[in-house]
């Protein structure tokens, strides 16, 4: 997590997934992410609507296949971050027999750089995000000059 010297950027995922899909080889890589430090799950949380299409909240035992040390950790990691707007938001975009699955993370990719350039004095300013649209729009810009 953020430290005095380093926040990396924090950010969010959301997967749409059929009922009964194998979840089991994309957990396994954001576990490694998180072992190497890459990212940390600051929350992670599977929605689904109810017969009356409200949100509802889904166990993450129920959607994930993994082992149940894997799912304590995950479920440790279930920080409430999302409010009942937040899931209600994304159900609403969920189609019949499908679920998604939510993780918000923090983006430490660069901790060890930071930390290193706070040795030499460095003080982080800005961090943030580009969005991918105004990137997409940047680069077909420079395509068509």
């Amino acid at each position: 997590m953020a430290t005095p010297t380093f926040a990396g950027p924090v950010d969010y995922v959301v997967f749409a997934f059929p009922y009964g899909a194998s979840l089991q080889s994309g957990m396994v890589a954001v576990r490694d992410r998180v072992a190497t430090g890459g990212i940390e799950v600051l929350d992670i949380d599977a929605v689904r609507r109810d017969s009356d299409d409200r949100p509802l909240r889904v166990p993450l035992r129920e959607v994930l296949d993994l082992g149940d040390d894997d799912i304590s950790a995950l479920a440790a990691s279930q920080s409430c971050l999302l409010d009942a707007e937040d899931l209600a938001g994304i159900a609403t975009e969920l189609e019949a027999g499908q679920y998604a699955l939510i993780i918000i993370y923090e983006d430490r990719s660069l901790a060890m750089a930071a930390e290193a350039f706070a040795l030499s004095g460095g003080v982080e300013m800005f961090t943030g995000a580009v969005d991918i649209a105004d990137l997409e729009t940047i680069i077909e810009g420079e395509n068509i000059e």
